[in-house]
Order: C-alpha cells, then sequence, then structure tokens
C-alpha cells in the first residue's frame, strides 16, 4: 500500500518542483524592475531583504545561496513572485529586483530601504 502511495505522490511531487523553477524563470524574464546597492555583504543583508520581502502582502522569503557570495531571495505565497539577486562586489553588494507584477515595486524598493541600513538606489 505504501509503495503504491509514493507512486502516485511522486509524479505530483515532481511537477510541483518543475512549476516552482518555472516560476522563477518567468519572474527573471519581467527584466529588472529596480537596482539597489549596499556596502554590506550579501549574507549581511539576508534578514532585512527578508524583512521587506514579508511586508508584501505576506510573501514568504526563502534564501537560495551560492557559496557567501551571492544569495537569490525568493517571495513566494498569494502574492506576485519576486526575486532579489545579491551580488557581492569589492564595495559591497549589489541587488537587483524582478517582479512577476509591477504594481507592488515601490513598496518593495520602500521596504527595503526601510529594512536595510545604508541601502541606496541605483539612479
Amino acid at each position: 500500500m505504501m509503495k503504491r502511495l509514493y507512486a502516485l505522490a511522486l509524479p505530483i511531487l515532481a511537477l510541483t518542483v518543475g512549476a516552482k523553477a518555472e516560476e522563477i524563470d518567468e519572474t527573471m524574464a519581467r527584466g529588472v524592475r529596480a537596482e539597489l546597492t549596499s556596502p554590506k555583504p550579501p549574507a549581511e543583508l539576508e534578514v532585512c531583504v527578508a524583512n521587506a520581502i514579508t511586508q508584501i502582502g505576506g510573501a514568504v522569503p526563502v534564501p537560495l545561496r551560492n557559496g557567501g557570495d551571492n544569495v537569490m531571495m525568493l517571495g513566494y505565497g498569494h502574492t506576485p513572485k519576486i526575486v532579489i539577486l545579491i551580488d557581492a562586489r569589492d564595495d559591497g553588494s549589489h541587488l537587483k529586483v524582478y517582479t512577476k507584477s509591477g504594481d507592488m515595486d515601490d513598496k518593495l524598493v520602500r521596504s527595503m530601504l526601510e529594512a536595510c541600513d545604508e541601502m541606496t538606489v541605483v539612479e
């Protein structure tokens, strides 16, 4: 019986994981909505960026790390998807904000500026 349930559940799990990967690509395909910089390294920005993401309609922040140098923060929930790339630079970090819907971009950037000390918008 357990083997049958596992056999039935496995294809469903595989489809769910595939859909999430496509959602990240779809969100990033919409282009960069905002760019910011910070003198802090990516690891020091994870908590404040996560706090900013939670201000957007209850989105749940999820970090994906590439070593200690770069972080991709995702925002999932019943809101438009959010992807924030935080790349290490010699002078701190460069952030690129991607969203599926442009109607919350300004609120997200304001939340990031409020949550993260010394962060600035790239003009």
